[in-house]
């Protein structure tokens, strides 16, 4: 009779604490690096709060810059601390009702004139509407940014602008599908493998950018429907209708959003845990 090992432990993988999460309790190369990805999005604040273009890059490097080492981003006790998306907005606030400070070394350097030149193509709207949207705009560009240069790192840069437009919404599929297959001269069946890989892997890098700016991952919903919100059309989330500044093409962001929603809600195993959107989410 022959020996049967006993089944292995299963070994329980924890996901590292996001940046976010990091930064709040003190650690400050981690907010150092979300200061670096998302400043733009407090210069878009500051300037259209009407500060002037030099002010509002002295006021975004001081946002990030602490004024001891140790310390933590200032409102941890405030319960929008466990979202960077709501922290930031609240913070900066803050700072506009008490005066900017630009104590201690700069923790970023901030490109006065790209932001400038940027912030010229900005719609009107109020400085929390237009920041929302920024937010949400900067965290699509990131992603697709992303993953286009992991299909051009293996030499698959054709593949990714025949992809790219798999990403969002539209009616035809089989025809998209068959197209596809045509041009790339590969079966119908491999084309669809493909898509489904490419849209796998955006919602991957998506979710993965979003749950680096909270603490808790079971807020990922909340965060992704504000960012779905933040992303009306219309103008009734305060900031005026029309085109929008972005690196993300023809795509429309409330597709690439929706997607990622789909893929919280198959795989998130955490059924009752959805957490509504908070009153003031809501009235956005």
């Amino acid at each position: 009779q022959m020996d049967t090992p006993e089944s292995p432990t299963p070994i329980t993988r924890v996901a590292p604490p996001s940046r976010w999460a990091r930064a709040t309790r003190g650690d400050q190369e981690a907010f150092r690096e979300l200061a670096g990805s998302y400043w733009y999005c407090a210069y878009v604040w500051w300037r259209r709060s009407g500060v002037d273009p030099a002010q509002a890059a002295a006021a975004t490097a001081a946002t990030f810059t602490r004024s001891t080492p140790e310390a933590p981003p200032p409102g941890e006790a405030h319960s929008v601390s466990t979202r960077l998306l709501l922290w930031l907005p609240t913070y900066l606030a803050e700072l506009a009702a008490k005066g900017v400070a630009g104590e201690g070394q700069p923790a970023i350097d901030v490109d006065a004139a790209w932001a400038e030149e940027r912030f010229a193509k900005e719609p009107e709207g109020s400085p929390e509407a237009l920041f929302q949207r920024r937010w949400a705009l900067t965290i699509l560009e990131f992603t697709m940014e992303m993953l286009g240069e992991e299909y051009a790192e293996s030499g698959q840069q054709a593949m990714y602008e025949e992809l790219t437009p798999f990403v969002g919404f539209d009616h035809g599929e089989e025809e998209r599908y068959s197209d596809l297959a045509g041009r790339l001269q590969i079966t119908t069946g491999a084309a669809r493998k493909a898509v489904f890989d490419f849209r796998s892997r955006h919602r991957e890098i998506l979710l993965g950018l979003v749950s680096d700016t909270v603490v808790d991952p079971a807020v990922i919903d909340n965060e992704i429907t504000a960012l779905l919100c933040a992303c009306d059309e219309t103008g009734a989330a305060g900031v005026a209708a029309g085109p929008w500044p972005t690196r993300i093409g023809e795509l429309k962001p409330d597709d690439l959003l929706v997607r990622a929603m789909r893929s919280v809600r198959m795989t998130g195993n955490a059924a009752g845990q959805w957490i509504p959107p908070s009153d003031d989410e809501v009235t956005r």
